[in-house]
Formats: structure tokens, sequence, C-alpha cells
């Protein structure tokens, strides 16, 4: 089953890339999780919430996989819930500088 959808706009993924174990079956033998699992799915969320990642890990991630596969990156709930994306210009201009991620999503509050 290749990694793609007909649908130009629906990225279909999960909350990271593990592979539980009775799901192995169901991917390629081969592989960090990673690219097993970009083998079957087309996009991954990252959870940035609380600390962003390294941009070596950021490029270590996107080298494994194919070029169309997408990462959701998570907007900080300092910006999301504690602010309520108000007076956020400096903190999403420092979250977009350490997320070189394609998309981006945001979990709302209670």
């Amino acid at each position: 089953m290749p990694a793609t959808l007909p649908y130009r706009y629906i990225h279909v993924g999960c909350a990271g890339w593990s592979i539980p174990r009775q799901y192995a079956e169901h991917f390629p033998e081969r592989g960090t999780h990673l690219e097993r699992y970009a083998q079957r799915l087309p996009a991954v969320e990252l959870n940035s919430s609380y600390r962003p990642h390294r941009p070596e890990a950021y490029a270590r991630w996107a080298a494994s996989v194919p070029e169309s596969f997408q990462f959701a990156v998570k907007i900080p709930k300092e910006i999301t819930h504690t602010r309520r994306l108000h007076d956020i210009a400096m903190e999403i201009s420092i979250f977009l500088q350490h997320h070189p991620a394609s998309f981006f999503y945001r979990q709302y509050p209670p």
C-alpha cells in the first residue's frame, strides 16, 4: 500500500510513529520505526508543546521519509491555552524558527 492518498489536502497520520507489537505485521520489516511508518501513512503528528525538537532531528527525520511525507507540529500550549492566541507575535515567530514543518495544528483548550 503506498503512503499517498488520492486527496491532495487530506493527510492521515498518527500521534507519533511508534508501532505497537500487535500491528507490526502490517508494516515493512526493515527500517526504523519512522521509515516503516512512512511506508504506510503519509503524515505524522509531532507534539512540541513542551520543548522544541532540535533542527538536526528534523533534518534526520526528513531524510528518512519520502519527499511527500508531512510532519504536523503541535503549536505550544503557552500560545494556544495560556495566551489563547492573543499577543503572540514573538512566540509564534520563535516557534516557527525552530519548527521547519509543512503543517501546524493547535489543540483547543477545554
